[in-house]
């Protein structure tokens, strides 16, 4: 049922972008650029703890939209397993455009604190509860490249750098490869945006889950004048659907809403303050919060 979103999804924005040229470029003086999405580090296993993952999510503070920037974001999980445990996770990434700015090449690195609640680490032996996790890879194209619209897509690889195995199906600890094709998607109109992902993660290892991405988003760019030190809020919100396509015996559907604000720095640097529930039964979290800092040149 859920795979023929993702053919919505891409219907939808190769509706949005089959207008033809825009007759002025929409990127005007009040907007020079889209606001990377927040994602939702995609927490959605029902019998474990995969905290060396998350990062990999191509919707994870990114854009359709290739850039250059360096950014860092925090994620917290409240009470997650009903109360088993908290999670806090950190990223650090950069990301190069090439091609003269039609596509880019970027690297993530996560990391992650794990927080039992007594009693509850022994739920998960050799589980480590501070530790760096998996390098990620990214590459993107625009297929359609303008300041008003994009059509891009491109590929994310996942590492088992990280010390944890990523998750556990079947009772087996599984810690594989994974390779995740996206198509991404944008529109601009005067300050209001829409952007999005649809991508599948498929393992290495036929142990390992495949999962099925879609992600949007919908903000509105208010600008405060060229000569403040903030020069924009942004206000946004996203619907972030996570479906496995195997071992759904040990993965389940997970939807999350995400609201929040980037506040636009100089036109250069953006600060994402965000919060957000688990919307799908059952709720593998009670919510989550967000930070993200994202600088440009």
């Amino acid at each position: 049922m859920m795979p023929r979103s993702a053919v919505g999804v891409v219907l939808v924005a190769a509706g949005l972008l089959a207008g033809g040229p825009p007759a002025a470029p929409a990127a005007e003086p009040g907007l020079p650029f889209v606001p990377t999405m927040f994602g939702d580090g995609r927490y959605m296993q029902e019998d474990g703890i995969p905290s060396s993952r998350g990062a990999d999510k191509i919707a994870e503070n990114d854009s359709p939209w290739p850039a250059d920037r360096v950014y860092v974001n925090w994620n917290y999980y409240h009470d997650v397993h009903s109360s088993w445990s908290h999670i806090n996770r950190e990223s650090l990434g950069i990301e190069k455009t090439i091609l003269d700015g039609r596509a880019s090449l970027g690297m993530r690195l996560p990391f992650f604190q794990v927080s039992f609640e007594p009693g509850a680490a022994n739920a998960f032996p050799g589980t480590e509860s501070s530790a760096v996790g998996d390098l990620i890879l990214l590459g993107k194209y625009a297929l359609v490249h303008r300041p008003d619209a994009v059509l891009s897509t491109g590929l994310v690889l996942s590492l088992p750098t990280g010390p944890n195995p990523d998750i556990i199906v079947n009772g087996r600890r599984v810690h594989s490869t994974t390779v995740q094709p996206f198509v991404g998607y944008g529109k601009v109109w005067d300050r209001l945006y829409l952007h999005g992902f649809s991508s599948i993660m498929v393992p290495t290892d036929s142990r390992d889950v495949t999962i099925l991405f879609n992600d949007v988003g919908l903000g509105y760019w208010f600008r405060l004048g060229d000569t403040r030190v903030v020069t924009a809020i942004v206000p946004t919100v996203e619907v972030h659907a996570n479906v496995p396509l195997t071992h759904r015996d040990s993965f389940v559907d997970s939807v999350v809403l995400i609201a929040g604000v980037n506040i636009v720095f100089k036109d250069r640097a953006t600060l994402g303050l965000a919060i957000g529930p688990n919307v799908s039964q059952p709720r593998l979290f009670d919510f989550e919060t967000q930070v993200s800092l994202s600088w440009r040149w």
